[in-house]
């Protein structure tokens, strides 16, 4: 026999870990990141949600020298829905089969900034420039909100609705 021999240990996906997990009463964890942002998504009590708050804590501090930001750092219902990224991700009902499911959404504020932004690119001063200079200007702004926020729940009536009124805009 060679001495090199090491007992093969099983390795578990996510998925089989966590039904374990739940099924003995514990608490179940999922990731979202991108880049240095992430969100930590837990099952469980509010408790246990603080304490793995704190373990992850400890555990940057430890392993990285990583501080987490306390005003960024929030411990909220899915209900209630967070901003990550520049989406409001929210929890509701599936229309297909009623099972609860997570939602993108364009946050509000990110709409009105849209408009007020165009309001003041299309104001009566701009609009004695050359059409040309005029659409010249709206397409970074349009073009790239419209790349932002494409994989938004809801996105398609946005974008209707800034089809309806920008040439009503653009005509004053």
């Amino acid at each position: 026999m060679t001495g090199g021999c090491r007992a093969r240990v099983q390795t578990q996906r996510c998925g089989g870990r966590r039904r374990f997990d739940r099924h003995h009463g514990k608490p179940t964890f999922y990731r979202l990141h991108y880049a240095d942002d992430f969100v930590v998504l837990v099952v469980g009590s509010r408790q246990q949600a603080e304490a793995e708050r704190e373990a992850l804590a400890q555990f940057l501090w430890d392993e990285m020298r990583l501080e987490l930001s306390a005003e960024k750092t929030l411990i909220t219902r899915p209900e209630g829905g967070f901003i990550f990224l520049g989406y409001r991700i929210v929890r509701t009902k599936s229309y297909r089969n009623g099972d609860w499911v997570g939602n993108l959404r364009i946050p509000k504020g990110t709409v009105k900034a849209l408009r007020r932004k165009i309001r003041k690119r299309t104001s009566r001063a701009t609009l004695v420039l050359p059409f040309k200079d005029l659409i010249w200007s709206l397409n970074p702004l349009i073009c790239g909100w419209r790349n932002d926020v494409q994989y938004a729940t809801g996105a398609r009536d946005e974008f209707q609705s800034l089809d309806h009124r920008l040439p009503h805009r653009i005509d004053q």
